[in-house]
């Protein structure tokens, strides 16, 4: 998958762009992902990063792992490394010293739901759709649940992923999933407004109010998202061993 990541003027842009998958990371582009963040941490003129699809009506269905799969050798521990990265990914979102933000214009699915969620903001359009519908291929959304859990409530949450239904931008920005609403044709001022209003803002200041935030929350985000990875990991596995059958 091509991954563009742009820093202008202290925001760091991260786009994905893979028609063929549609957006679905594969090992690379998590490892990519994860390098162009650990960079950036460090950038004191960093101030605010955007999450966006450089494809239309898709912004991702979240980590590729079909090669993974087909693999027949593959055993626990090269499937929870492959997982983990991905998992650690999602900590590294929520764990930025700097504000993020996620702009959803098309079909979040799966981890593409767990990729915009994990991060502060998420501006979506009239276009916009989330999915959690993982159960229909056997696999509990386990890592899903740990970013959505806090901010919907387990009841919510459940009801969502054992309805299999695809949520509508209206009904996310009920939920509080999707923070701001605009239409398609709107969101680049959208998207320019908001990344305007907070570069006006102190850095220190903003990074200071950031660090008090995530302390707070780090370390149970931390513990939710690696318990989910190790019960996502088990599930994978007992699945692929019951087709293997």
């Amino acid at each position: 998958m091509s991954i563009e990541s742009r820093s202008i003027g202290g925001v760091l842009t991260l786009r994905f762009r893979d028609q063929e998958t549609n957006n679905a990371l594969d090992l690379s582009t998590v490892a990519d992902l994860r390098s162009v963040l650990a960079t950036s941490r460090h950038d004191d003129s960093l101030r605010l990063i955007i999450v966006v699809s450089g494809i239309d009506r898709v912004f991702s269905l979240g980590m590729n792992l079909e090669k993974l799969d087909a693999a027949p050798r593959v055993g626990v521990w090269e499937s929870f490394a492959a997982s983990s990265e991905y998992a650690e990914l999602l900590i590294d979102l929520a764990t930025m010293p700097v504000p993020t933000l996620a702009v959803v214009d098309g079909v979040a699915a799966a981890g593409g739901v767990e990729l915009a969620c994990v991060c502060d903001t998420v501006i979506g359009t009239s276009n916009a759709s989330f999915s959690i519908a993982q159960l229909r291929k056997g696999v509990f959304p386990f890592l899903s649940s740990a970013v959505l859990v806090p901010r919907i409530g387990q009841s919510r949450f459940l009801h969502w992923a054992l309805s299999g239904q695809s949520y509508p931008a209206k009904r996310l920005y009920e939920l509080g999933l999707i923070h701001q609403l605009c239409e398609a044709d709107e969101r680049t001022r959208t998207v320019s407004l908001f990344s305007e209003r907070v570069l006006s803002f102190d850095a220190e200041t903003l990074r200071a109010g950031i660090a008090g935030l995530r302390a707070e929350a780090e370390g149970e985000t931390r513990r939710r998202i690696r318990h989910a990875l190790a019960l996502f990991t088990l599930n994978c596995l007992a699945l692929k061993e019951e087709r293997a059958r």
